[in-house]
């Protein structure tokens, strides 16, 4: 049995790496199932963001053997800049729903920098940190 029925991990995953890989084969660890939330999902190319969701989600897709996959679903995040509250609320509602609202969720990342600053916005879910 796992520690909870879902885990959340948030990123741009622009790329993603083996660091990303790491955090996400510990949430399979400890979850059934893992809900992965894409940034900037609709942001036009940049060198921040090189690659649009699609071509980063099937590099996720690809890192993750087929068992595992099964328990892996994706959510696609639009930026709301200067806006985090409607930004977190935008992810509270997407999560509520890809979890059917369980209660039984935990939010698993790394806070490398001031970027990471997200991870602390949501005190209803219990949050895993997993150094790379």
């Amino acid at each position: 049995m796992k520690n909870f029925e879902y885990s959340v991990f948030i990123g741009r995953f622009s790329p993603f790496h083996k660091g990303h890989l790491e955090i996400l084969k510990k949430a399979l660890d400890i979850s059934n199932k893992v809900i992965v939330v894409i940034g900037s999902a609709s942001s036009p190319r940049s060198v921040k963001n090189p690659w649009n969701y699609d071509e980063r989600k099937r590099m996720i897709e690809t890192s993750i053997g087929y068992g595992d996959l099964t328990r892996v679903s994706f959510i696609d995040m639009n930026d709301y800049l200067y806006n985090n509250n409607l930004w977190v609320s935008v992810l509270q509602q997407k999560i509520a729903k890809a979890t059917n609202d369980s209660d039984d969720v935990a939010l698993i990342g790394f806070k490398s920098d001031e970027t990471s600053f997200y991870l602390d916005l949501f005190p209803q879910f219990q949050y895993i940190e997993h150094a790379t």
